[in-house]
């Protein structure tokens, strides 16, 4: 007969369960054991990806708003398929729609498919080389290049033009 570890505990509550038993290997301190030692090694595992990263890809539009990738050293996957270092999950994109790579002092970018275009500041450009800070637009996704102890740099040269202007004459009402 199998009990699964809650229902050991149940048991052992209860005082159904002897030490003698070969099921008394799951008590309650071990079952506070196995939690605390996966919490420590969770815990050190995102404290050493922090500290060796040094590039990362932060999604600013799209599912996933505001979610960091650590970049790995030399080429990155982004697009729709499992297992990929930067996970879009957009039907529009391809399973490998782009590439990212990060030289020490400036990204390039490549789209690697016809199938959603890439733009940067505005245009349509099958690649780019982008400074640190600068962002690029891919199917419905718009994704910011961070590179750590690098000052961020402006990336497009040409003025934007603003989305809502505001109107600079006043129009009075009329009575009426």
């Amino acid at each position: 007969m199998a009990l699964s570890p809650l229902a050991v505990v149940i048991l052992i509550a209860m005082g159904r369960l002897e030490a003698g038993s070969p099921w008394f290997a799951y008590d309650p301190s071990r079952l506070l054991d196995d939690l605390a030692m996966g919490f420590f090694i969770g815990l050190a595992v995102a404290v050493s990806q922090q500290f060796t990263s040094h590039a990362r890809a932060r999604l600013r539009l799209g599912r996933n708003e505001f979610r960091d990738f650590n970049l790995a050293s030399g080429s990155n996957r982004l697009g729709r398929a499992e297992g990929i270092e930067i996970p879009i999950f957009d039907p529009n994109l391809d399973p490998v729609q782009v590439l990212v790579t990060w030289d020490g002092r400036q990204f390039q970018v490549t789209n690697l498919s016809a199938r959603a275009k890439l733009q940067v500041c505005g245009q349509l450009v099958p690649n780019a080389n982008l400074p640190n800070g600068g962002s690029f637009l891919v199917g419905s996704h718009e994704v910011q290049l961070l590179a750590d102890r690098a000052p961020v740099q402006p990336q497009c040269n040409q003025p934007q033009p603003a989305q809502n202007p505001i109107p600079t004459t006043f129009q009075p009402a009329t009575p009426g």
